[in-house]
């Protein structure tokens, strides 16, 4: 962790180590991808966070992102609920009940978004929530992509819900800036297993 009070100091070290991480995440090998993207599936899918919730909520992953479709096909299959987020503001997450994946847009930011009409979901009903990086450390501390939408909204105090986050290892980083309202995620998830849990501890 590198924390940084001067917000220009941490807004200049976030953007350097995010693009950095990035076009690494760009070059990682297709198949490695793949199997990893497999094992942190299986590993989440065994959990008992996630056995026993009733309301998933996860990003829809897109490009070189993990993919977070099996997670959502198994959900919706053991009849959980499942929450996918639309942007609606500044720093603002809406969460929708994902119906299927016709009814997903494509919004100004590339993303899958369900539509503005689809049933919402509030946050303290979820139970889990799959949380998106670029890069994190061993203790739960993550980079995002700049926008602030899920600092903002894990701050709020509705949201009970466990947090994962699963990340390829190679984009794992020790030092992480930090400013005073970054999130912490639960449990950290990768190829090799969890390997950040704060429940546990």
């Amino acid at each position: 962790m590198v924390y940084l009070k001067d917000e220009q100091q941490l807004l200049v070290a976030k953007k350097k180590l995010r693009n950095e991480v990035l076009q690494e995440r760009r070059s990682l090998d297709r198949n490695y991808r793949d199997v990893a993207t497999k094992a942190i599936t299986e590993t989440i899918l065994a959990m008992a966070e996630f056995t026993s919730c009733q309301c998933l909520f996860t990003y829809i992953g897109v490009g070189d992102e993990f993919d977070t479709r099996e997670l959502i096909n198994r959900s919706v299959s053991e009849q959980k609920r499942v929450g996918v987020p639309r942007v609606s503001g500044k720093h603002q997450l809406v969460i929708h009940q994902f119906q299927n994946y016709d009814a997903l847009t494509k919004s100004s930011f590339g993303l899958l978004e369900p539509q503005r009409e689809s049933p919402i979901i509030e946050p303290a009903q979820l139970d889990l929530i799959i949380v998106p990086c670029v890069t994190s450390n061993l203790m739960g501390e993550r980079l995002g992509y700049g926008g602030g939408f899920y600092d903002h909204f894990l701050r709020s105090n509705q949201v009970k819900a466990v947090t994962v986050l699963p990340i390829f290892s190679p984009l794992l980083r020790e030092d992480i800036p930090l400013g005073e309202y970054d999130q912490a995620v639960d449990i950290v998830v990768t190829e090799s297993g969890i390997v950040y849990n704060r429940t546990n501890l």
